[in-house]
């Protein structure tokens, strides 16, 4: 893959990530993988 499409790639997934959702209580998935990830450990 060319590295111009990945590094567009990677800005849009951060993106969609850092995006608080109303179905998870207005956390973004990044916030509510993280206390998944604290609470499974």
């Amino acid at each position: 893959m060319d590295f111009k499409i990945r590094e567009n790639l990677d800005t849009v997934a951060a993106e969609l990530n850092g995006r608080p959702r109303k179905t998870l209580g207005w956390e973004t998935p990044a916030e509510r993988l993280a206390k998944l990830l604290v609470t499974a450990s």
